[in-house]
């Protein structure tokens, strides 16, 4: 029989022994946990907080919460106005997103270079990303008022004032362009860094056979920086369909519904007609498109990303 000692140094449970590789998975997962639990409490819980509601109709001034399963959803795919916002948002991302790309990478290779004056127009383009986006709009408000400087320039070429934002027919021109003035710099910037990764024996290898410089970009450097176009088209995609801000400081929706997306008309009708649960269904649909639209692009890319040996 054992003695008391013997028992002491005895332990208490053997642990198996974990390979390196084991390790290094929970080092990892230590790590990234914070993320996760922030995520799961910020993110993933109002979003099953969202779909939870959506079944409900639930107005926040009376207080009451009554559950009336798919009602929600059915009057929102039955609803005329919520067709009509629908192609509004549609035309808005198809307005600013292949806009906001192309001009994006046009800036880029036209500034990629490290001389002064290029840096300095750089910076230029990309300024307008870091200003406020209340300061922004407002000014941009004022400029395409009525009696605005824009307005006025026309007077001085003979031309008639235009009403920019109170005609149907402009207003959602004019709110595309606004959006697109505060965002081709950010596009302009992620293409300058899909530029350095370009090799540059390979253009000049190009060079040297004759090719083009059109010919070099068409056939070197396009699919080269594939990825970070698609990259790009994603999130201009995401930030068209999250518009609110600049619609609510220029033209809360108006002319009519003319500027009203999904998004403001979420803000609308949850928190001006305070019909949460409806508003709950959109923001679940809204979540669903989107989704939808970005696992396509994400599937369309074995047609256009190339993405060769060590790429």
């Amino acid at each position: 029989m054992r003695n008391v000692g013997e028992l002491a140094r005895a332990p208490i449970l053997a642990l198996p022994r974990l390979t390196l590789r084991q390790r290094e998975a929970i080092l990892g997962f230590v790590f990234v946990a914070p993320l996760l639990i922030g995520f799961a409490i910020f993110v993933g819980g109002p979003l099953l907080a969202i779909l939870y509601f959506s079944f409900f109709r639930w107005n926040i001034i009376q207080g009451t919460l009554t559950f009336i399963g798919t009602a929600n959803y059915e009057r929102l795919l039955t609803s005329s106005d919520v067709a009509e916002i629908a192609r509004t948002t549609f035309l808005f991302g198809v307005g600013f997103v292949p806009l906001t790309v192309v001009a994006g990478l046009v800036l880029a290779v036209a500034l990629n270079s490290r001389t002064r004056l290029f840096i300095g127009l750089r910076a230029a383009y990309f300024l307008p990303v870091v200003i406020s986006l209340a300061a922004w709009s407002i000014v941009w408000r004022l400029v395409l008022a009525p009696d605005g400087p824009l307005n006025a320039l026309l007077q001085l070429v003979g031309q008639s004032p235009v009403a920019w934002l109170r005609n149907p027919a402009l207003a959602l021109a004019a709110i595309i362009g606004v959006q697109f003035l505060k965002t081709a710099g950010y596009s302009m910037v992620l293409f300058l860094a899909a530029l350095q990764t370009v090799p540059w024996d390979l253009l000049e290898a190009a060079k040297v056979d004759g090719a083009t410089r059109w010919q070099s970009f068409r056939a070197i450097t396009l699919p080269l920086i594939a990825p970070f176009t698609l990259m790009v088209t994603i999130l201009l995609t995401i930030a068209s369909f999250k518009t609110f801000a600049l619609i609510q400081l220029m033209t809360k929706g108006g002319p009519g519904q003319a500027t009203t997306v999904l998004a403001y008309y979420i803000y609308q009708t949850g928190l001006q007609l305070f019909d949460m649960g409806y508003a709950s269904a959109v923001a679940v649909v809204l979540f669903v498109a989107v989704l939808t639209l970005t696992v396509l692009q994400l599937a369309a890319r074995r047609w256009w990303v190339f993405e060769g040996e060590g790429i």
